[in-house]
């Protein structure tokens, strides 16, 4: 079953931040959202 998706709102800047985390270019916005969660959920 598929989860399906979201839209959410960020700020320009907010943006501009998750773009500079990219592994690469064309790497989706999901993708770098999960890596920061694994991060955070990983220090914790």
């Amino acid at each position: 079953m598929s989860e399906g998706y979201s839209t959410i709102r960020v700020s320009r800047a907010t943006k501009k931040k998750l773009d500079e985390l990219k592994v690469h270019p064309r790497e989706p916005y999901e993708d770098v959202i999960k890596r920061l969660i694994e991060r955070c959920e990983k220090s914790n």
